[in-house]
């Protein structure tokens, strides 16, 4: 460990959290204390705290919510009623569309002042507006940075970022705080929304006089950058790690980019409704539920196991998000981890996934990227964008009734400004053709030459 490293870790960190007191570094600090703590808990405790908080939030969600007052009025359950997990299980699933059509009164009476809005990439084809609570964003970030340290990371070392969300890229920040991730989190960052060959290799040469430990990104634009790096021949011999997230990482991806960047790859699935969700720890043998934060159900099982993913943020007050629909298919993974963390590991079996779409110029532009870039236009309704030959791109809507003139001119405006001057048309299918597991895909790259593997199109 370097002096810097370690000054950052052992000084830095925690004198930062002191002088934040209750704020977001201070609760970062204090909320990553107890999860470090927490990951070794037993089954049995694991599944008390979990009915406890379940119980809490269904009592705050029907005293302050009024779509879950209606909601548990209609059932008939109250909070003290939740003695195992089938009577939680009778709560109808929260979608998508109730978060469109229920918007405010999904929102906690009396926090409409202290919640910040936010919205999903869409990336099923369904952006959804949400808000989060005042901690929300802290615990987030301490949940994140546990799970970085199952992966190898820790504070102060030195990141790549194949990443797409402008939000993420271009925040604006306080010049302490950018001071404070400068000493905590030191990074480099490649825009993902464009991608070509001379830009991998020149983030490369980058992260290589960086002496990145660590690289960060979306499956896909991994994958491409891997592949890049070993059509050049080249390494980047400082990097120990690598975190996969934001779409569907498939065992033949993971391969390739570990072949090529000569280190392991770890699997995390998470959303921007719910953060992170499941991690794969150091032995890699499915990824561990975030039950801290997160409980977590696979329903409607098939004779594989695999079913739909409901997802309960244990705590969010601001907008509870109770047994949410997230469009995702899983199964359990059987048996003990050899970590020794007793907690429930996922596979997903069929989520969200996208294609690289090619701009006019012949650059990739990321699908992760175009869905948060036509995110906040939910008046659309579901959306994808299909490409069968270069320059030109189909947007197909659901719902033959179509859209009006005035929103069809604004995709096009947003899309153009990613993609190029392409050819856009529109089209009105009653119904998106849905993959075989069942899920909307928002980018279909079709191109001769160029598709996505089989295995990331389940």
């Amino acid at each position: 460990m370097s002096l810097r490293t370690s000054l950052a870790r052992r000084t830095v960190f925690p004198l930062v959290a002191a002088t934040s007191r209750w704020g977001f570094w201070g609760t970062v600090y204090q909320r990553l204390g107890e999860l470090e703590r927490s990951q070794w808990w037993d089954a049995e405790r694991i599944r008390e705290e979990q009915l406890a908080r379940l119980r809490a939030l269904v009592h705050h969600a029907q005293q302050k919510v009024p779509f879950y007052r209606a909601r548990l009025g209609e059932i008939g359950l109250e909070a003290h009623d939740i003695r195992a997990e089938d009577d939680f299980a009778r709560i109808p699933p929260l979608t998508r569309q109730n978060l469109r059509d229920h918007y405010w009164d999904l929102v906690s009476e009396g926090w409409q002042d202290r919640v910040v809005p936010n919205a999903s990439g869409g990336s099923c084809g369904q952006p959804v507006r949400f808000v989060m609570d005042p901690d929300e964003t802290a615990n987030r970030q301490a949940m994140t940075i546990r799970h970085n340290r199952w992966a190898g990371w820790d504070i102060a070392d030195r990141t790549g970022i194949l990443w797409g969300a402008p939000r993420d890229l271009n925040a604006e920040i306080s010049l302490r705080d950018r001071l404070v991730k400068g000493w905590l989190a030191p990074s480099r960052i490649l825009n993902a929304y464009y991608l070509t060959p001379e830009q991998m290799l020149q983030f490369a040469q980058e992260l290589r006089h960086f002496k990145a430990e660590v690289l960060f990104g979306y499956a896909r634009a991994l994958l491409e950058f891997a592949q890049v790096m070993t059509a050049a021949g080249q390494k980047l011999p400082s990097l120990r790690t690598v975190v996969s997230s934001g779409e569907a990482l498939s065992p033949e991806s993971r391969k390739i980019i570990e072949q090529a960047l000569t280190c392991p790859v770890y699997d995390r699935y998470g959303s921007r409704e719910t953060g992170v969700i499941a991690s794969e720890c150091e032995a890699r043998n499915g990824m561990h539920v975030a039950y801290e934060d997160i409980y977590l159900e696979i329903v409607g099982r098939d004779l594989r196991g695999t079913g739909r993913i409901l997802v309960t943020k244990l705590n969010s007050f601001g907008m509870p998000f109770i047994r949410y629909d997230i469009g995702d298919l899983g199964s359990w993974v059987q048996g003990e981890c050899s970590c020794g963390r007793a907690r429930a590991r996922l596979k997903l079996t069929g989520c969200r996934a996208t294609d690289f779409l090619i701009g006019a110029d012949g650059q990739l532009v990321s699908g992760i990227g175009l869905s948060v870039a036509t995110r906040d236009l939910p008046e659309v309704g579901t959306m994808q964008l299909y490409q069968a030959e270069k320059g030109k791109v189909e947007v197909r809507v659901e719902g033959a009734a179509g859209i009006s003139d005035q929103l069809r001119g604004e995709v096009s405006r947003r899309l153009r400004t990613h993609l190029g001057d392409i050819e856009i048309s529109f089209s009105f299918p009653n119904r998106i053709q849905r993959t075989p597991s069942g899920k909307y895909r928002f980018t279909v790259c079709e191109v001769p030459g160029y598709t996505a593997p089989a295995a990331e199109r389940m």
